[in-house]
């Protein structure tokens, strides 16, 4: 059977509908975020709107995994972004996410992220700092 961009479109609302409902069985509150979004290009789900001291629980970052993320970007209300990954090849293993954030002439993390150019870091183009500095 041919799907129609309508079915496809209510596939869509209905797995957004699990997503959440998977959440709340996971303990995030309601209010943890305002929106989601999501890229098939490499297979990551951003989270909008969320309070600046929230971090995804171990049970939270399990149903990101189990519904197939690889990657989840965390924009929070006060500017930074928390970045989880999964690697979907191996079992579930909790991610400590790494945060970021742009001054408007850096950008700030609180650690070196694994795989970023050190010349960023030597140029200062890229500073790590604490967040209470930012």
């Amino acid at each position: 059977m041919i799907k129609t961009i309508a079915d496809r479109l209510f596939d869509a609302t209905f797995a957004e509908f699990q997503l959440d409902q998977n959440f709340e069985n996971a303990g995030l509150p309601d209010d943890a975020y305002e929106r989601l979004s999501w890229d098939y290009y490499d297979r990551s789900l951003e989270m909008y709107g969320v309070p600046p001291d929230l971090r995804l629980t171990e049970a939270v970052q399990r149903v990101l995994y189990d519904a197939g993320f690889r990657i989840v970007y965390v924009n929070h209300t006060d500017g930074w972004e928390t970045h989880y990954g999964f690697d979907q090849k191996k079992d579930f293993v909790p991610y400590d996410g790494w945060r970021k954030k742009h001054d408007g002439e850096h950008i700030l993390v609180e650690k070196f992220p694994e795989g970023w150019p050190q010349k960023w870091f030597d140029s200062g183009y890229v500073k790590v700092v604490d967040n209470a500095q930012a």
